[in-house]
């Protein structure tokens, strides 16, 4: 076995921490632009990140799973990422 479940949840912990520093920035950017456009960028960013912590989640919620189950929470996941966004972009 080459990566463990733990690995897994850094790279994932990792990951998020990376977008939410990106979100940050381009918001603090864009502030230049005017205040409604750095708040735009950071509801954006936001949902775009909370929808990757929650895929995350999603798929790596359990030790060690079967090929199928794995693949499959997997797909939830990223179903249930882009309902969040477009749930998120919506309101």
């Amino acid at each position: 076995m080459l990566n463990s479940v733990t690995a897994g949840h850094q790279l994932a912990r990792r990951a998020i921490a990376h977008q939410v520093v990106a979100v940050c920035a381009t918001s603090l950017a864009c502030l230049v632009l005017g205040v409604e456009t750095a708040l735009a960028v950071a509801a954006g960013g936001g949902a775009v990140t909370a929808g990757a912590a929650l895929s995350a989640a999603w798929s790596l919620r359990r030790g060690v799973v079967p090929s199928g189950v794995a693949l499959a929470r997997m797909f939830v996941g990223v179903a249930l990422k882009w309902c969040l966004v477009f749930i998120l972009f919506s309101l």
